[in-house]
């Protein structure tokens, strides 16, 4: 397991003029302006080729304002590089996700039915010869370490995670529970352990382990359009509830 405009011309921009005739004259114009600053006549803004997109630029860089100076974004804490910077910076340490998570999108739900580096034994190396050490497994302080079927755990662990955050109807979550990629790959790899275990062969010959590297996650919205309350099953005619 390895565990973050379009735009529109005006008519004076496109170099376009509302020309005069040879015998006209501006001498008896009232202001000294000259007439070629007044060509944006009532009939310029009135032409829905005009004003459509314009009203489509004015209405985007009203939202793009609205968003980046009220507080719309979600603002989450970066965890740094290092345990050390990530604790600094009062990001939660995630067993099951050998993560540090910040706090704005960090619940402890479902860890408290998982007791990771107690459970099983961990390992520095490959080859599992040398015990890591649990204290500094549990404090989020070992870079690589390695065990065996806990990979198929981690991740169910995070597909419970996703339901959890939709069903308490949290804002954020953290990147690695909302990454498509790494769903896709546990949901294979568990399907093709499945698909195997029904061989006796395989389960007495399986020497498989997982590798796992410290993660430093960041938050993602997590975008929900409305309450599960406002979803309403249509029935067909005919049916009892109509």
């Amino acid at each position: 397991m390895h565990d973050h405009d379009v735009s529109s011309q005006s008519k004076s921009e496109r170099g376009e003029y509302i020309a005069l005739n040879e015998d006209e004259s501006t001498e008896d114009l009232e202001s000294p302006v000259p007439r070629r600053r007044g060509i944006l006549s009532v009939s310029f803004f009135t032409n829905p080729l005009v004003y459509a997109p314009l009203a489509i630029v004015f209405a985007g860089a009203i939202v793009f304002f609205w968003m980046t100076r009220t507080g719309y974004q979600y603002k989450y804490t970066d965890c740094g590089v290092t345990p050390d910077e990530a604790r600094a910076r009062g990001c939660v340490f995630e067993p099951m996700q050998r993560a540090w998570i910040p706090p704005e999108c960090y619940f402890s739900e479902p860890g408290e039915d998982y007791d990771t580096f107690q459970d099983r034994q961990w390992y520095m190396d490959p080859k599992m010869t040398i015990d890591a050490d649990v204290e500094k497994l549990e404090a989020g302080e070992v870079s690589v370490a390695y065990t065996r079927y806990w990979h198929d755990e981690h991740c169910t662990y995070l597909l419970r995670k996703l339901a959890l955050a939709v069903s308490m109807g949290k804002k954020m979550i953290n990147s690695k529970a909302l990454d498509i990629e790494h769903s896709n790959h546990c949901a294979l790899a568990i399907a093709e352990r499945l698909a195997s275990s029904y061989n006796v062969s395989f389960v007495e010959t399986d020497r498989s382990f997982t590798e796992s590297h410290l993660g430093f996650e960041w938050c993602l919205p997590l975008k929900t359009a409305v309450g599960p309350d406002k979803a309403v099953p249509v029935y067909p005619k005919g049916s009892e509830k109509n």
